[in-house]
């Protein structure tokens, strides 16, 4: 028991009623209303830390949590690669809340789930928010903001097992890691001293002396380093992610790995603050157009970029590098400042026609973190072309496996794009080996082209075939064209559709036609007495990270309803594989399943 209230910072107060800070939405799933006030003014708190451009989804279930002790539990549902969003640190994945802030934008749809929250409904909570948290409950408004920070980015990914120590997604580090030092200031990421998969490495998280080192943080401590949670028998999921129980302030206590009874913390502290500002919510960002290649006879271009950023940084210290050779010379200029706020320009002489040059720029802030764009600089600089141009549209696009008879319109969407610029894009398509017919594609948002081909009138049955190609021509002097795909068609198969139904029954004996089956079958595999429909055993994997695979199957007869609804009823449903403990349906970990 540890009696102890530490309110929230004055900007949380202040901002009721106001816009200022960033916006959190909040999804919840079972909360009591007096649970939903106590998530909402945990938000509330955490929001006025936040740009104000900053926003963040958040999926909360209120459930019972079947592991002893766990009060709740928080994951962060995707990771950029810092290389993707010119962040800081190229060669580290970023979590999607603090990536989205580095980027300017969001980076996943805006109904997806940045965090997922799920707190233990079974626990001894004190739902009030007023820090005055008997001595027999936990603070809930604690618990929230605590599992929040660690969606900001408050996250390791480092693990410790059969006396081997390893980190990453893949062999890439979490941001978090790069930050993580031994007792002489060594990173635990520099895998010249700590390779990976070492003892070496498992000794050192398991050794009681570990920090997280970054220049805020130091900063915040006066040249110090923040003390880590590091027991000698590793903790997984609070080993390394937590500072130290004993050697942290109680005013900087939220992002200690235990909580007592009767603990409120309301306030992040302005050493977790320090730490999420050194994993990139502070931060720069170099915003730049690529120069787009050029047939114009030039002999000398204006490059031009803007700084945002949430610290001071040197004004005399914005430069553009650039090189004719890639990179084997370079050379650079000192950016001049702009008229507007933050914009720069700079002038670099071209020496003849049919030039590349590469560039890139830089800037250093206060805290001596120089920011470059693009991140990897040297290694993937932007490039500028300037002569005659030879190099074809590129063209996404991703085919659609099939169609059912009857379908009147089918819409079609590609993503072009040209380093001059894009003239027409436009569809080729027949059905079987009819006459070839065109459609223009329309342009639409960034490089997103879409047509509709109509087909009320050309009476498709199962069997048909869809053949179509998208053309692109760019705005060359002598233009360049682009198929896809780069011979032949892209073929749509037509499927059957059977007689409308007001009921329908099957034990899959002889039902196959009755279905169109993707990624299934109907099938009776060794060992099963009877026919059902089957997934693939085993099944197939994306075998990557936060990718996925969708199996689908339908049944080919139109079963009508009425106002009344329908019932489906199975018998026999086999799962193999539920999830995560303690997963909740619609979350990240919960996988694995069907929807009918």
């Amino acid at each position: 028991m540890n009696k102890i209230f530490i309110p929230p910072p004055k900007a949380a107060s202040q901002r009721a009623g106001s816009k200022g800070g960033g916006n959190i939405n909040v999804s919840y799933t079972g909360f009591s209303s007096e649970a939903k006030a106590a998530v909402e003014y945990a938000v509330n708190t955490l929001e006025s830390i936040l740009p104000e451009d900053v926003k963040i989804n958040i999926k909360a279930s209120w459930t019972r949590i079947s592991t002893s002790g766990v009060l709740g539990n928080s994951s962060i549902t995707g990771f950029a690669a810092g290389w993707g969003i010119d962040a800081f640190e190229p060669m580290a994945f970023y979590p999607v809340t603090v990536a989205e802030k580095i980027a300017g934008k969001s980076l996943n749809e805006d109904w997806e789930a940045d965090v997922e929250l799920v707190l233990n409904s079974t626990a001894k909570w004190y739902l009030g928010t007023d820090g005055n948290t008997p001595v027999t409950k936990y603070d809930l408004v604690t618990v929230v903001i605590h599992e929040l920070c660690h969606g900001l980015g408050f996250f390791d990914s480092m693990n410790a097992e059969n006396s081997e120590g390893s980190y990453g997604l893949g062999s890439m580090p979490v941001i978090y890691d790069t930050f993580v030092s031994d007792l002489s200031g060594k990173k635990l990421t520099d895998t010249t001293i700590y390779p990976q998969g070492s003892k070496k490495l498992y000794d050192a998280l398991t050794g009681g002396q570990l920090y997280f080192d970054g220049p805020l943080t130091r900063k915040y401590l006066n040249g110090g380093r923040a003390r880590l949670y590091a027991p000698s028998t590793w903790d997984a999921g609070s080993s390394v992610s937590h500072l130290d129980e004993l050697r942290t302030l109680p005013a900087d206590g939220l992002m200690t790995p235990y909580i007592d009874f009767g603990e409120a913390i309301h306030d992040p502290g302005k050493l977790t603050v320090s730490i999420l500002g050194d994993v990139g919510w502070i931060n720069t960002r170099i915003i730049h157009e690529e120069l787009k290649d050029t047939e114009d006879h030039l002999d000398q271009v204006t490059v031009r970029a803007k700084i945002l950023s949430d610290t001071a940084y040197n004004r005399n210290s914005v430069k553009l590098y650039y090189s004719l050779n890639g990179f084997a010379t370079s050379g650079y200029i000192d950016m001049s400042p702009g008229t507007e706020a933050g914009s720069y320009s700079g002038i670099i002489q071209i020496p003849s026609y049919n030039t590349k040059m590469d560039y890139y720029f830089s800037v250093t802030d206060d805290f001596s973190r120089i920011y470059r764009s693009p991140s990897r600089a040297e290694k993937a600089p932007y490039t500028f072309y300037i002569g005659i141009d030879t190099i074809k549209p590129v063209i996404t696009h991703t085919p659609p496996e099939y169609f059912f008879e009857k379908i009147d319109t089918i819409h079609l969407k590609a993503d072009v794009t040209d380093n001059l610029g894009i003239d027409t894009v436009y569809i080729e398509y027949m059905i079987n080996s009819g006459l070839p017919r065109f459609i223009g594609m329309k342009a639409g948002i960034r490089d997103e082209y879409a047509a509709s081909i109509a087909l009320k009138n050309e009476h498709l049955a199962g069997g048909d075939i869809l053949n179509y190609r998208i053309i692109a021509v760019d705005r060359a002097s002598v233009s360049n064209t682009r198929l896809f795909p780069s011979s032949g068609y892209n073929k749509i198969k037509i499927e059957t559709l059977l007689p409308v139904v007001t009921a329908y029954s099957t034990d899959f004996s002889g039902a196959g036609p009755e279905f169109f089956n993707s990624g299934f079958e109907i099938s009776k595999p060794a060992g099963f007495s009877n026919y059902g429909l089957h997934s693939e055993h085993p099944y197939r994997s994306p075998d990557e990270d936060y990718k996925s695979l969708e199996f689908s199957s339908v049944l080919r007869h139109p079963v009508v309803f009425d106002q009344s609804g329908m019932i489906i009823t199975f018998r026999e449903v086999v799962l193999v594989e539920p999830g995560a403990e303690g997963s909740v349906f619609g979350f990240s970990d919960f996988y694995d399943y069907v929807i009918i």
